[in-house]
């Protein structure tokens, strides 16, 4: 026994499904997100407390990401490509060092700009960030304001480039 289903029948059933599908939280998510043309910023920190810190100072003019250690961050690299890295240095699992030499060795991601945020305090240790390639390295506690200033150079600056090289 044969049954023929017809056109009317198959577009009622597309449909339905694209129905079903748009009340999933995580389709309207995703969807939110592709139509979300915020530049995106990558926040890797340890700290919970800064993270969040972090999160609310920039997500009004950027779609933020966050990560709680280099490995997570790098893998959140590769999946997001983002505008802007901002990283603490002393983390667990992957420190702040090796998380910035993955990016900046890696042709993919090397022109992404990281801000390097950190307690270390030492000019050896603002030696070693640029030396592996830190577009800037700023000590805790910092100026909101001044970070907030200095992320959006580097966001202009990158879209000049951008521009420039078109």
């Amino acid at each position: 026994m044969s049954e023929s289903v017809s056109y009317e029948d198959i577009q009622k059933y597309n449909d339905h499904m694209q129905e079903t599908v748009a009340l999933m939280p995580e389709y309207n998510k995703h969807n939110k997100d592709k139509a979300d043309n915020r530049p995106t910023l990558l926040i890797v920190e340890d700290n919970e407390e800064m993270n969040n810190y972090l999160e609310e100072i920039f997500s009004t003019n950027y779609r933020v990401v966050k990560a709680y250690n280099g490995q997570e961050g790098y893998k959140n690299v590769l999946k997001e490509i983002p505008d802007l890295i901002i990283s603490d240095v002393m983390m667990p699992v992957m420190n702040g060092i090796e998380f910035l030499n993955k990016i900046k060795n890696n042709l993919s991601t090397s022109h992404i700009p990281v801000v390097l945020l950190t307690a270390k305090t030492d000019e050896v240790d603002f030696t070693e960030g640029y030396l592996h390639g830190a577009d800037a390295y700023i000590t805790k506690p910092f100026n909101a304001q001044n970070l907030e200033l200095l992320v959006s150079n580097l966001q202009k600056t990158k879209v000049s480039n951008i521009d420039r090289f078109k």
